[in-house]
């Protein structure tokens, strides 16, 4: 697309009301429909505790775990596995 046609879009969809404007999206809908669930995602991002389905993952610092019979991750760095033992 060329920059005159992308501003001109651009321009037109500020004029329409848009406060967002993707001037190849052919249907506004479509990004209407990702901002409303991306929204509903913001009251569960910032909690005080991890979400349910982590509990029962046992990391490397975790030496109960071969003993619960829970698999280990894996995925932790090893500088965070001694942070923990500290």
């Amino acid at each position: 697309m060329a920059v005159d046609e992308m501003v001109d879009a651009a321009l037109a969809g500020l004029d329409l009301g848009e406060t967002v404007t993707i001037p190849s999206l052919p249907d506004a809908a479509d990004w209407e429909a990702y901002n409303a669930m991306r929204l509903s995602l913001a009251p569960g991002l910032s909690l005080e505790h991890a979400a349910a389905r982590y509990a029962n993952v046992a990391t490397p610092s975790d030496p109960s775990a071969a003993q619960a019979g829970r698999p280990a991750s894996g995925r932790h760095d090893a500088r965070f596995a001694d942070a923990a033992a500290r």
